[in-house]
């Protein structure tokens, strides 16, 4: 906003109540614990950034619960 990066959650919704995805931002870059939710709100991907950077577990999981996938990154790279 008038040349500030944005601090901040951006929360995209799949309708008025329904959260379909959180990224949290510091200083214009992704830092935090990103979540995305299937429609039913069943958790559907959880990956963690570090000023932008892509690092640790990124875990994903069917909308039945069930376990998905699980990649690691160091330093935005896939391990």
């Amino acid at each position: 906003y008038e040349s500030t990066p944005f601090s901040g959650k951006l929360i995209n919704l799949y309708s008025e109540k329904d959260t379909a995805s959180i990224t949290p931002y510091w200083q214009g870059k992704e830092h935090g614990w990103a979540l995305q939710k299937y429609p039913n709100g069943t958790l559907k991907e959880e990956r963690f950034y570090q000023k932008g950077w892509k690092e640790g577990v990124h875990k994903g999981w069917w909308e039945n619960g069930n376990p998905r996938f699980v990649y690691h990154f160091k330093s935005d790279v896939y391990e």
